[in-house]
Parts: C-alpha cells; sequence; structure tokens
C-alpha cells in the first residue's frame, strides 16, 4: 500500500486451475483507500510468478 504496509491474499488451487482475488475485497480492505501507488506480487510454490504497480 501507499503507507508502506502490506496486505496478504492466500488462496489454494488444484493443479491445472486459475487462482482469482479481487482487490481490495479478498484482502479485507475497504474503501476509501489511500491514493499513491501500490504494488502486487503473484507467488507460486514461494516464488514470485508476476508482479506490478497500478495507482489509485
Amino acid at each position: 500500500m501507499p503507507d508502506h504496509r502490506s496486505v496478504t491474499s492466500t488462496i489454494r488451487v488444484a493443479d491445472g486451475n486459475v487462482g482469482e482475488v479481487t482487490f481490495p475485497q479478498s484482502f479485507g480492505l475497504y474503501l476509501p483507500l489511500p491514493q499513491g501507488t501500490y504494488h502486487w506480487d503473484a507467488l507460486v510454490a514461494g516464488k514470485a510468478v508476476v508482479s506490478d504497480d497500478f495507482g489509485r
């Protein structure tokens, strides 16, 4: 989050399936959220497989 706090959502999926989380609902967060740049990482078996930033 822009204030340098981290939030985490963990899901488990069976082999060959797709997992999906929705920000901010899947993280237990509610609007309004702080304005700024957010960074996210998706990890599989503890390894980052994709990451990005987005502005809010």
